[in-house]
C-alpha cells in the first residue's frame, strides 16, 4: 500500500514519543480520529474538513473558506496543528527551517537568504519569509515572472522595512547569500500541465556551480526535490537538506509533546 509521506513522518514522531505503530495506525483508520483518508493511500496525515467538523469548526465557515481554513477562527474545541494548507503557509515548516538555520549559522539574525524555485504556489517559503522578518534579514527572490512571490507577502515586507531584490537568475547571488533556499516546482499547484511545463525545469543547482559561495552557506529544501538540485550537490560541504528533514523529526516531536502537556 502506497503510504502518503507525511504519514510517514507522523508515524515515526508518534513512534518516538511512546505510540507503537500498531496504535498509530489503528488510530489512522478510525473514521473518527480526524484524519483524512485517499483513495490512492487510504490514510493520510492531514487535516480535511470532515476532520476539522469533528473537532468542533463551525460550517458555515468550512462552507465559505478554502485555503487557511482557521485563520481568524477560535471554535474548534480541540489544538488543530496546521501541516501546510495548500498554497497558502507552512508553519510547522517554518519552525524546523528556523531551527536548521540557527544551527547551520550559529544565529537568525542579520543573514541573506536567498529562496528560489516556485514562490508563488510554494506555502514554505510564504511561511518562512514572515517569520524571519523579525530577525533583519535580507532576501533574494529567485524565480522566473510566472512563479514570483506574491504581492501581499512582498507588502508585509515593505511594511517592516525588510530589504528584499527579486531576480530571474540562480547564479546572480549564489556567491552572496548565507542560505540557499531551493524549492520544487509543484504540477498539482497549477491550472494546467501546459503551465507548469514551462516552468517545471527552470533552475537546476549543480555542484559545478558552488566554487565561489561563503565558506558558511548552506543548501535548505523542504523536500522532496525533483530536478532543482542535482545529486551531485549531496556529497558538497554546502548541502544540508538531509539534515533539515531530520530536524523536522524532531520540532514536530516537540509541537505534539506541547500540545499534549508537557512542558
Amino acid at each position: 500500500m502506497e503510504q502518503h509521506r507525511v504519514v510517514i513522518t507522523g508515524m515515526g514522531i508518534y513512534s518516538c514519543l511512546g505510540t507503537t505503530l500498531d496504535e498509530v495506525r489503528d488510530s489512522l483508520y478510525n473514521g473518527k480520529s480526524g484524519v483524512f483518508m485517499p483513495e490512492q493511500a487510504k490514510y493520510a496525515y492531514c487535516a480535511t474538513r470532515d476532520a476539522l467538523r469533528d473537532a468542533g469548526i463551525d460550517q458555515d465557515y468550512l462552507n465559505t473558506h478554502e485555503v487557511g481554513l482557521l485563520y481568524g477562527n477560535d471554535s474548534s474545541t480541540v489544538p488543530v496543528v496546521n501541516a501546510g494548507d495548500g498554497s497558502n503557509q507552512h508553519p510547522t515548516q517554518t519552525l524546523l527551517d528556523m531551527y536548521t538555520i540557527r544551527q547551520t549559522q550559529g544565529r537568525l539574525d542579520n543573514l541573506k537568504i536567498n529562496m528560489v524555485g516556485d514562490l508563488k504556489y510554494g506555502r514554505t517559503v510564504h511561511s518562512l519569509s514572515e517569520a524571519m522578518s523579525d530577525f533583519s534579514p535580507k532576501y533574494v527572490f529567485t524565480a522566473p515572472d510566472d512563479l514570483k512571490m506574491p504581492s501581499k507577502y512582498l507588502k508585509y515586507l515593505d511594511s517592516k522595512h525588510i530589504s528584499y531584490e527579486e531576480t530571474a537568475s540562480l547564479e546572480e547571488h549564489l556567491n552572496d547569500c548565507d542560505i540557499l533556499y531551493m524549492t520544487r516546482v509543484q504540477q498539482e499547484r497549477f491550472p494546467s500541465k501546459e503551465d507548469y511545463d514551462k516552468v517545471k525545469d527552470v533552475y537546476e543547482l549543480h555542484a559545478s556551480m558552488l566554487s565561489g559561495v561563503k565558506p558558511n552557506m548552506k543548501i535548505l529544501h523542504p523536500l522532496p526535490r525533483v530536478t532543482e538540485i542535482s545529486t551531485d550537490v549531496d556529497d558538497t560541504p554546502y548541502a544540508y537538506y538531509f539534515q533539515q528533514a531530520r530536524n523536522g523529526m524532531y520540532v514536530r516531536m516537540a509541537v505534539i509533546s506541547y500540545l499534549l502537556g508537557y512542558r
